[in-house]
């Protein structure tokens, strides 16, 4: 996008504009409702890192507008954890006796 560098928006797919985080790396979803949401941050400092840049980027676009933001709340974390000796888990199966304790959408997670 011009106006925005490293950013996509489609709303018939996603009702956020999508910008990609040179540094920290990670990624700001803007919501037309000024909810600005980051992903990929490794750390609370790292999160809060991307919202100072991208608030930055947002003030250098829009300079008529006093752009700030007044508290952050970081709501989940994510680890990601290789299973050593464990070759295929048979997922339909699992969700198959388990479907009580556990969710499966293929058409969602189509890489799983």
């Amino acid at each position: 996008n011009s106006c925005l560098p490293n950013s996509a928006y489609n709303k018939k797919r996603f009702a956020a504009i999508t910008i990609r985080i040179d540094e920290p790396k990670t990624t700001a979803l803007l919501f037309s409702s000024g909810k600005l949401v980051i992903t990929g941050a490794s750390s609370k400092q790292m999160a809060i890192a991307a919202v100072r840049s991208t608030i930055l980027m947002l003030m250098a676009i829009f300079p008529h507008l006093q752009i700030s933001y007044k508290k952050h709340i970081i709501q989940n974390i994510v680890c990601n954890v290789l299973i050593r000796n464990l070759v295929t888990i048979d997922i339909k199966r699992l969700h198959k006796d388990y479907g009580t304790s556990c969710t499966y959408q293929p058409s969602i997670f189509v890489g799983f």
